[in-house]
């Protein structure tokens, strides 16, 4: 190691000398009718030169690159110091361990617009090592948010197809987010054909029912109607009691009303009623 610096020192100062050199070298012929004007000495070959110095700058192109791809191996060694980098020597297990807190103090929100950039995809920039563990991890891609606008929004659906391969066969944690009032086409459609295929392997349900400015408007009932539909589906023969352990329900956009009580759809609407189609019990 302690040669292999040595050289490394060697190369570095032949180096710098070297380029202070081939620059001087370069601003040796100037061009007089840019130097007539300007005090700057340009590196413009004359009629006896030209054709040495034109060859002469794919020459500077390539001695270009070689200088990127040094930084690039002086870059991943600083990354894989201990010194400089003490992350890189935690085990795996630990890394992750960290991650996972790290995550969980994101608050859980989900936008059309502007792009919010979570933690976890964050991280994912960090570095190549970091990458390779958080990608690799199908238990950091279990949280699936969803909303009535994924049907029109492909950022939304490219998000979550991603973290739907990445998570694996994972139980998957969802997270349902509308606002009302909203746009029932997108319900009856894009929402019920993302979820629906993945109910058996939902473990925990999070559906989030909350107000927008409505006017006039008491979208109350309309999200009752949403909310046991949704349920129902989650509910229904899909429903793998041993996965599904938790589910819950949150309708700021009903707080005039009090309590909600979840009973059979045979029971028939009332106004504090959640009615469930779900399959009885045999």
């Amino acid at each position: 190691m302690v040669t292999g610096i040595s050289e490394l020192e060697s190369a570095s100062n032949a180096l710098g000398a070297a380029l202070d050199e081939y620059l001087d070298a370069c601003f040796a012929t100037p061009n007089p009718k840019i130097t007539s004007k300007t005090e700057s000495v340009v590196c413009v070959p004359n009629s006896n030169s030209h054709e040495f110095i034109a060859q002469e700058y794919p020459r500077a192109t390539f001695f270009e690159a070689q200088i990127q791809r040094a930084k690039a191996a002086i870059g991943e060694a600083i990354n894989s110091s201990s010194v400089t980098a003490p992350m890189k020597v935690l085990p795996t297990e630990v890394l992750t361990r960290i991650f996972r807190l790290a995550i969980g103090t994101e608050p859980c929100t989900l936008n059309l617009w502007p792009v919010k950039t979570q933690y976890l995809v964050s991280l994912t920039h960090v570095c190549a090592h970091w990458r390779r563990i958080i990608v690799g991890t199908p238990l950091f891609w279990t949280h699936i948010d969803a909303t009535p606008h994924i049907y029109n929004s492909e950022r939304l659906q490219d998000r979550s197809r991603t973290f739907l391969e990445r998570a694996g066969s994972s139980p998957l944690e969802l997270h349902i987010s509308t606002p009302y009032p909203t746009n029932e086409y997108w319900e009856a459609t894009g929402l019920n054909e993302f979820f629906i295929p993945l109910i058996p392997r939902i473990q925990s349900l999070d559906l989030d029912v909350r107000m927008e400015y409505t006017g006039s408007y008491d979208a109350c009932a309309s999200a009752i109607s949403f909310a046991s539909s949704v349920l129902s589906k989650c509910f229904g023969t899909s429903c793998l009691p041993e996965t599904l352990s938790q589910a819950s329900l949150r309708m700021s956009i009903c707080n005039h009303i009090g309590h909600l009580f979840i009973e059979s759809a045979e029971a028939g609407p009332g106004d504090n009623q959640l009615l469930l189609e779900a399959p009885e019990t045999p």
